[in-house]
């Protein structure tokens, strides 16, 4: 690996100076457990979670007069570093150990590493490139559409977020490096053949499909601020959706009803939401006295109803909804897949949900077995409750976006390059939160510096 460079550009240190004090506090109180460190116990899937993220609520109104005397007003995002909500979230320590999550997701580049001409490759569909150089971000696309924008301004504010992460616990951001970002639902290898060829680079989506060259990034996060969509990255709109959520969960165990709850809503498009993934195959089971399995819209109080709660994936490995199932104490059944995002590393199945075959044939043997054993079944909601919320917190979606891109960084064999052609992203401007996001955040680079890639026709992509 070459040195990293020395010099300094796109003004990123004045905004770091703001919170170097708050950040070297931080570092005393509320750390993490070092990414680069193993596990005490060996395995980060059996260690145990403590903390009670409860207790980290949404905004309190002394709080907002406080944040607005000290900048005169209420926008907080990530670069407003010396507020007090930049604080609250350095503060927040995360309980897990993201380590083998990390080594699993670069599993494919650990010996042989990656160039920049393997990330050149991926030119071919659609996708954004972030470049982190001397502390400042960049970024460039290639034929990429509008409808897009929520998932790249949520990547590019979650590198930003995490340089400033790295200055607070470590007291240095991120290391060079640079990140191609696919703007579909898939991952690598749920395409046509003809974008598929052996060895790929790293390619950042939601989701990983068994060994395939894809690394699961966080592109779906932006729900947990309330955006509904639009990419909106605050942290005022981030603790007080986490409050909402919060009280998803008012209802006792005893007062819950014994039932298997699904609302698939009622969305439509290419697909109705009922009939994506394998969705169609949970609609056509049986009736079944445990089952409650719905197509209409239900608010999401409706979650905090039941003792059984269904996950099935709406896209190739992922669904929004687990977002807000985090939030509410339950025994989970979890479609099993092959494409799965990042978070399942620290998810044990059997122990913090139940897991169901793909085409859920097993589901109803499975509710029939956990409502057997109402002991059990108390346990397991608990066990869910406590292991899933912290993993959807900002602090732990923080702490694996910094940790991943630290050891991404290492596996690079090429310098990266100055990008000093490629505009800076500045999340203060309102347009870096809505579609406006790729005309005025990322030069487009023009087909002609697309290498002609001649692709061997090794496999099929995976359905999805």
């Amino acid at each position: 690996m070459m040195p990293a460079r020395t010099r300094r550009s796109g003004g990123w240190t004045a905004g770091f100076v703001l919170f170097v004090a708050i950040a070297s506090q931080a570092s005393k109180t509320g750390q993490c457990l070092p990414l680069d460190a193993p596990p005490e116990n060996g395995d980060d899937t059996e260690e145990e979670v403590h903390a009670d993220p409860s207790k980290h609520h949404g905004l309190e109104e002394n709080e907002l007069s406080m944040r607005g005397k000290e900048s005169g007003n209420l926008h907080d995002n990530v670069w407003a570093l010396s507020g007090i909500l930049w604080k609250r979230t350095i503060e927040t320590a995360c309980p897990l150990n993201w380590t083998q999550t990390i080594q699993a997701q670069l599993a494919n580049w650990e010996r042989q590493g990656f160039t920049q001409a393997d990330l050149d490759r991926h030119c071919i569909r659609p996708s954004l490139r972030i470049a982190v150089v001397n502390g400042s971000v960049r970024t460039a696309h290639w034929r990429i559409k509008g409808s897009a924008s929520n998932r790249f301004v949520c990547a590019t504010w979650l590198v930003h977020a995490a340089s400033a992460w790295s200055m607070a616990h470590r007291g240095n951001p991120l290391p060079d490096l640079e990140m191609v970002v696919q703007s579909s639902d898939g991952a690598q290898s749920t395409v046509s053949s003809g974008l598929l060829w052996p060895n790929a680079g790293p390619l950042f989506g939601s989701t990983k499909c068994s060994q395939d060259a894809s690394v699961s990034f966080p592109l779906s996060i932006h729900d947990q601020f309330g955006g509904h969509g639009s990419g909106a990255m605050q942290l005022k709109l981030y603790w007080n959706n986490y409050a909402r959520l919060s009280e998803l969960e008012n209802i006792p165990w005893e007062e819950k009803q014994a039932r298997a709850f699904f609302s698939s809503g009622s969305a439509s498009g290419e697909k109705a939401a009922w009939e994506r993934g394998q969705r169609a195959a949970l609609f056509a089971l049986d009736a079944h006295p445990l089952l409650q399995i719905e197509r209409k819209d239900y608010p999401l109080a409706e979650l905090g109803k039941y003792r059984y709660l269904i996950y099935a994936y709406g896209r190739c490995g992922w669904s929004r909804r687990i977002h807000e199932l985090a939030f509410v104490r339950a025994v989970i059944f979890m479609e099993a897949s092959s494409c799965t995002e990042y978070m399942q590393g620290v998810l044990r199945p059997g122990v913090d949900y139940i897991p169901v075959k793909e085409d859920f044939s097993d589901l109803a043997r499975q509710v029939e077995w956990v409502h057997s054993q109402p002991d059990r079944a108390r346990i397991l909601a608990d066990n869910w409750y406590t292991r899933a919320r912290p993993i959807f917190s900002l602090p732990c979606v923080l702490a694996y976006t910094e940790g991943l891109l630290r050891a991404y960084a290492k596996m690079q064999l090429s310098l990266v390059p100055s990008r000093e052609d490629w505009p800076v992203f500045d999340p203060e401007l309102e347009s870096a939160r809505s579609p406006k996001f790729l005309s005025t955040h990322g030069s487009v680079l023009p087909s002609a510096t697309c290498p002609i890639v001649h692709v061997p026709r090794v496999r099929s992509g995976l359905a999805c």
